[in-house]
């Protein structure tokens, strides 16, 4: 497989002051459209991701024209509310039928043939970013010193498949608070029960905004006077990781498989971004 990864990066810096506040600001920008050129040079091929139990589905699909690892599945439109609605919605899904859709997701019939299948697998997002950027910022105030950076990503998705095991409901039908039943029909995670392996298959509802942004590091200094004992004697504390702004539901939006063809998708395993608190001291003779 020949990907190209072709953008542009734009980064400013200002220093100046207010009387005697000295500040020094720096900012930076970056896009990139990634696009597969071609798979063993032939146009109709596709190169599959991992798929992952309990369904044999790759979640990500590599073809000419496209991002890398861009993800693949069903489109959920919700989730069945009686057997009535299926029954009046005509399309046939596996392993449901009016007695027992109700509390089911429903998928989009891609393809128009009334049957939901593999056949009605497409398109669901990209775990490719719109852009990224960083900002820090330095501020010096008589012997004060404070220091900022913040950076952050905007428009990628997170393909959260490690909701089945985190929130998924179990086999004695203990999971979510907002699992469906019919006296929680608002439920937005589907009831579980013998018909509940193709509410699994990956589809749009594991599709996530990944955006975020993240204070990486905040630092706060004093430089006490110079004596004879000492040149320059600083003492600090500084937090690593303090905040992230994000609406991803995982344990966190940097998420990383190692795979170029599985990007974007959490399967769960990854530890959370540790916070890190440091006190420290700068001493000069």
């Amino acid at each position: 497989m020949k990907f190209s990864n072709k953008g542009i990066e734009l980064e400013m810096g200002y220093t100046g002051n207010i009387g005697r506040l000295r500040y020094q600001m720096d900012f930076n920008i970056a896009t990139y459209r990634n696009r597969v050129e071609y798979i063993d040079g032939d146009t109709a091929a596709h190169l599959d991701g991992d798929s992952y139990a309990p369904t044999h589905f790759a979640m990500t699909r590599s073809v000419v024209g496209r991002p890398v690892s861009s993800f693949f599945g069903l489109v959920q439109d919700g989730i069945f509310q009686s057997g009535d609605e299926y029954t009046k919605n005509g399309i046939t899904h596996p392993g449901l039928t009016s007695t027992n859709a109700a509390g089911h997701f429903k998928f989009r019939d891609i393809n128009k043939d009334s049957v939901i299948n593999d056949a009605d697998r497409t398109f669901i997002g990209s775990p490719h970013s719109k852009f990224t950027y960083g900002y820090n910022l330095n501020l010096f105030y008589r012997n004060f010193d404070l220091g900022v950076f913040v950076q952050g990503v905007y428009g990628n998705k997170i393909f959260n498949y490690w909701r089945v095991n985190s929130v998924w409901a179990g086999a004695q039908g203990a999971g979510s608070e907002d699992t469906w039943s019919p006296d929680n029909k608002s439920g937005k995670l589907p009831i579980w029960n013998s018909n509940s392996s193709n509410d699994k298959n990956p589809s749009s509802f594991f599709v996530e905004d990944g955006s975020y942004l993240r204070v990486k590091s905040l630092m706060l200094g004093y430089t006490l006077p110079r004596s004879k004992a000492f040149s320059k004697l600083r003492v600090y504390v500084q937090a690593f990781n303090l905040l992230t702004a994000t609406k991803y539901k995982g344990i966190d939006p940097e998420v990383s498989t190692g795979s170029a063809t599985n990007a974007g998708v959490d399967f769960g395993g990854n530890y959370p971004i540790s916070k890190k608190f440091l006190v420290g001291v700068n001493f000069g003779l």
